[in-house]
Order: C-alpha cells, then structure tokens, then sequence
C-alpha cells in the first residue's frame, strides 16, 4: 500500500501514537528505525511495517510506503530514519519476578 496523503487515516492514527493516552487507548506504539524494528519483530509485535517509498524491506508482514515528509511528521527524531513499525503493546502478566529494573526520564529508550 502506497500512502501519500497526510490527511490519510491512517497516518492520522500514527501521529496520534504519539500521544500515550492513544498509545493506551489503541494498544500500539511506533518504534524507529532499523535496530528497534528488527527487535520488535523477533519480539512478534510488529503489525505493519511504514517505510519510505524508495526503500526495501525483507520483513514478512504488511508493509505501508511512505514519503519522506510523512515519515518526517510521524516520527519525533531529528533526524528521520526510513522505516518505522506500528506494533501491537504486549499483554503484561501481574508477576515482577525477583528483579526489577526502574528508569526514570530516559531521553532515548533505542539508546539504553
């Protein structure tokens, strides 16, 4: 599928992630660029891969082409990356295990 319209419903949605209250409400995230869309997709919580219409991608799942200005107005980098993923948020069990990690105010989760 080829979206170039920013008025599209579905680009709507995905800047509207943008907003925790959405990412709550629809149960999904965006994550950016290479590394985190490949984790995430071993992870089994991409649901659409979003990439700039001159790039290719070798990922097994729906994939929505972009142009440069839509992934600009999606994505909160200063530096745009060409391929996103809208991801399905994982179902949390109640149980915290022995260990528990707490982060307080990180700047960029892909570089922790």
């Amino acid at each position: 599928m080829i979206i170039t319209s920013l008025e599209n419903p579905r680009i709507k949605k995905y800047i509207r992630l943008k907003d925790k209250k959405f990412r709550d409400e629809f149960q999904e995230f965006i994550v950016e660029g290479e590394h985190l869309v490949a984790e995430a997709y071993k992870a089994g919580l991409v649901k659409e891969i979003i990439i700039e219409i001159d790039d290719f991608c070798s990922y097994d799942c729906p994939k929505v082409l972009v142009t440069k200005e839509i992934i600009k107005k999606i994505t909160d980098l200063e530096s745009p990356v060409s391929i996103l993923a809208l991801c399905q948020k994982k179902k949390m069990d109640d149980s915290l295990g022995n260990r528990v990690l707490l982060l307080d105010q990180i700047q960029d989760p892909g570089n922790l």
